[in-house]
Order: C-alpha cells, then sequence, then structure tokens
C-alpha cells in the first residue's frame, strides 16, 4: 500500500486522514463518502486518483469489504488497491485513436458521424437549422508529389490548426449560440475536411463563412 503511494511507514500517517489527503482534490469527497459507507457495512469499488511525493498523479482502483463481528457491527475492512494508470491510459489512448485523427488531432470521420447525427437531432428537436461545409484542397497532390510527404503532412496541420482557430474564435459566436460549441471542424481524410454548424443560420452568413 505505501509502495503504491510512494511513501513508507515513517512519511505516511495513520489513519483514513492520511490516505484521504494524498488523493486529488476533485475525488476526495467520493473516498470520504465510500470510507463512511464502509464503516457502516456497505463494501465498495472505487476508482481515485493520488499524487505521489513526486508530483506524479496515479489512478488507483480499490474493492473494501466490510467485516463483521458476532454482534452484527463492523471491526475492520479488507479489500485490495491496484494502480490502474498504465490501464487508464491505454484506454484513453484507444479512444482517440478512434475518434481523432493522429496527424491534425482534429476528430475523424467516425467522430464526424456521431456529432452529426447528434447535431442533426438536436436541430430536431429545437426547430433549429445546422450546416455541414465539406472542405478539400486544390492541388495538394503537387505538394506531396514535389515536395514529398513530410511537407505534405505539415500543410494539413497547418491547414488543420487555421480552420479549428477560425471555428473557434471567428466562429464562436453569432450562430444562435454564446460559444464555439455549435462549430466544429473535422478531417474526413487525406485533404478533405469538413465544418459542421448548429444554430439559427440563415443562407448568407453561410456563403459569407464559405467565403472567409
Amino acid at each position: 500500500y505505501l509502495r503504491l503511494f510512494g511513501e513508507d511507514v515513517t512519511t505516511f500517517g495513520d489513519g483514513h486522514d492520511a490516505v484521504v489527503s494524498r488523493v486529488y482534490p476533485a475525488d476526495r469527497g467520493l473516498l470520504r463518502e465510500a470510507l463512511g459507507g464502509a464503516r457502516h457495512g456497505r463494501a465498495y469499488q472505487l476508482e481515485y486518483r493520488i499524487v505521489r511525493p513526486d508530483g506524479a498523479v496515479r489512478t488507483m482502483q480499490e474493492i473494501a469489504v466490510p467485516v463483521f463481528d458476532s454482534a452484527g457491527a463492523v471491526s475492520s475492512v479488507q479489500g485490495t488497491l491496484q494502480d490502474i494508470t498504465d490501464r487508464i491510459e491505454a484506454e484513453r489512448r484507444i479512444r482517440y485513436l478512434a475518434y481523432f485523427d493522429s496527424l491534425t488531432g482534429l476528430p475523424n470521420r467516425q467522430s464526424f458521424r456521431e456529432t452529426l447525427d447528434a447535431m442533426v437531432l438536436r436541430a430536431g428537436r429545437r426547430s433549429d437549422t445546422c450546416a455541414v461545409m465539406f472542405l478539400d484542397m486544390d492541388r495538394f497532390g503537387r505538394i506531396n508529389e514535389s515536395l514529398g510527404q513530410d511537407c505534405a503532412d505539415q500543410v494539413l496541420q497547418l491547414i488543420a490548426a487555421r480552420l479549428r482557430d477560425f471555428s473557434r474564435f471567428e466562429l464562436g459566436t453569432g450562430l444562435g449560440g454564446e460559444s464555439g460549441d455549435d462549430v466544429s471542424v473535422a478531417r474526413l481524410g487525406g485533404d478533405e475536411f469538413a465544418l459542421m454548424l448548429e444554430g439559427n443560420i440563415d443562407e448568407n452568413a453561410l456563403i459569407d463563412i464559405a467565403s472567409r
């Protein structure tokens, strides 16, 4: 237990307060609630983050089961503690690869489809409008052929960054919302990108956006 927390018996302290004090602040309430339930005979399985002395944040999974004495009172709690940081990071990485383009960091085609489905449903419920713009790069093949793959990748990254900034800072308001949440950019593959817009958008506004 102490090894997982990166400490030894001389520095750790005693009792649950010593444990809670090392838990990531946002997760302390969850652990306190679980510990309180264990005192009243409730088992728990909980994931929470801790901060080790070297500043590293690790994710723990704790499973605890109360032990009762002959009178039916809780006499102790038994369980296990496991560092699951690597598993959590692997799951996060798998999700990232499934929904984001590794070259540009933009949402990929799968993410685009799911976001578009949700956007259309919301627009239908609210009687709002939504729009999708498809963009591709003219003569991109020439860059690839004459300057090579690395240069072509850098161009795609630059275009993606400009589209992201354009959607976030120039289209963040005025489309029926109060923030950039109503605008989304995705890379569909190759030199193909998509811009999704949601809100009360008229045709003239779309023409202006396309021109810009």
